[in-house]
């Protein structure tokens, strides 16, 4: 079992998340654990979102005491995550494809495609500031930006 801890820190607020991985009898060093989680969501102090490098997706409702891991179906590798309120939130998977959830992370739907010049280029960030207004990133220096709530995108 290895276990993530990952302490977020603001003026205001210090979060402590422990995040439990199985991996048979492996051991993993601190740094090893830590790069597990790609992309972290978090909305008040109870509810956070994990997407891992193995492309899970995992909730918290209880500010880390427990955690689940969210259906995900046919959806693929999911690489980035954001949400704005406990239910609404969007990620990217493998292949640039946008989704979007209503239910806090049970259902996905699909919404747009992230369309850039470059091959091989893979959005590493997602966020929205309301239900409307959201970025991605991509290195070395994609910028996207959406004004409908991700159903179209622009560079």
């Amino acid at each position: 079992m290895c276990s993530i801890i990952r302490l977020l820190a603001t003026p205001f607020l210090v979060l402590t998340i422990t995040f439990a991985f199985s991996f048979g009898n492996a051991t993993c060093t601190l740094a090893e654990r830590l790069s597990l989680v790609q992309s972290a969501a978090f909305v008040g102090t109870e509810f956070a979102w994990l997407a891992t490098v193995s492309g899970d997706l995992w909730l918290t409702k209880n500010a880390g005491a427990s955690w689940a891991m969210m259906p995900s179906g046919t959806i693929g590798h999911f690489g980035c995550v954001s949400f704005i309120d406990e239910r609404l939130g969007w990620a990217i998977s493998s292949g640039e494809q946008v989704w979007r959830t209503k239910d806090g992370g049970n259902t996905w739907a699909a919404i747009a495609k992230l369309e850039h010049p470059r091959k091989g280029v893979i959005a590493e960030q997602i966020s929205f500031i309301d239900k409307l207004h959201g970025w991605a990133i991509a290195p070395p220096y994609f910028i996207w930006r959406t004004i409908d709530g991700g159903n179209s995108w622009e560079l």
